[in-house]
């Protein structure tokens, strides 16, 4: 585990503002909500996902000092999924009851719940983006496209897709630009917060365009479930349970990628200092 700061050295007072239920909710209950939801196959992307997006960066810049083994074993270690899971299942666990996890679990468990379920994780694969690309103007021209677009609005609006999608885009993003500023500092490296402040207000850009690729993506995705099923999974995503999981299950992603990317900062800017200190030997 990462820097986890175990009870015992916590602040008395922090102590009685932890969540009621922090230290009393069954991880058997989370672990499958993060299994069957696909959270822990989007978690394990993570670390290719950062080390792809810094070497496409490299092709643009000079070859940095770092090796290639050091940089993989920085990314490893800060965004290890296991790591990650773990602090998933604490805020989830933290911020939700056992009632909700259970009707959570009885949706991922249903015939639909799991049909919806294989979809999103194909939707996931590389391959499938290229796929809607080639697709989706195809799509656009059937008859019925409108009404099925509308319905699909009302569902990435209650899945809150596109603001998760922007928020790991962005985390992502700001963690191969910390990487790649310490690796190559012609000038004084800004700190993670600066970085983080500057993409961050790039977020409205960013925003419209993910959104129409998010849409888009869904009603392909999707393009062979009844308008009946996705009315269905609609419902449970606005009932209480659905929304609260949704809403929780968003901030712990977003929050565990945040913490990783303050930790592969920290990771690669003392990688970058012993390679100076040997250097200078």
């Amino acid at each position: 585990m990462l820097r986890l700061i175990t009870a015992a050295f916590l602040p008395l007072t922090v102590l009685i503002f932890l969540p009621f239920n922090a230290a009393a909710f069954d991880s058997r209950l989370v672990r499958e909500v993060i299994i069957k939801s696909g959270m822990r196959k989007q978690v394990e992307r993570i670390p290719q996902d950062v080390l792809e997006g810094i070497q496409q960066e490299q092709h643009l810049k000079q070859e940095p000092a770092m090796k290639s083994a050091e940089l993989v074993a920085a990314i490893e270690s800060a965004f290890n999924p296991k790591s990650m899971e773990a602090r998933l299942q604490d805020e989830i666990g933290s911020h939700l009851s056992t009632e909700e996890l259970r009707e959570v679990l009885n949706w991922l468990d249903s015939p639909l719940g799991k049909k919806l379920a294989r979809l999103e994780e194909k939707a996931a694969s590389p391959a499938f983006k290229k796929e809607t690309a080639h697709a989706l103007q195809q799509l656009l021209k059937d008859p019925g496209a409108a009404q099925r677009l509308h319905l699909l609005e009302r569902l990435e609006a209650a899945l809150h897709s596109t603001e998760t999608a922007v928020d790991t885009i962005l985390n992502i993003q700001i963690a191969v630009i910390s990487a790649i500023s310490a690796m190559a500092p012609t000038q004084p490296c800004p700190t993670f917060e600066q970085i983080a402040e500057r993409v961050y207000k790039n977020r409205p850009q960013v925003r419209q365009v993910i959104a129409q690729q998010v849409v888009g993506g869904l009603l392909y995705a999707y393009r062979d479930v009844p308008a009946g099923d996705l009315e269905t999974y609609i419902a449970f995503i606005e009932s209480p349970a659905g929304s609260r999981y949704h809403q929780v299950a968003m901030k712990a992603f977003s929050d565990a990628l945040i913490l990783s990317g303050k930790y592969f900062d920290e990771a690669v800017s003392e990688l970058i200092a012993g390679q100076a200190d040997r250097s200078s030997i």
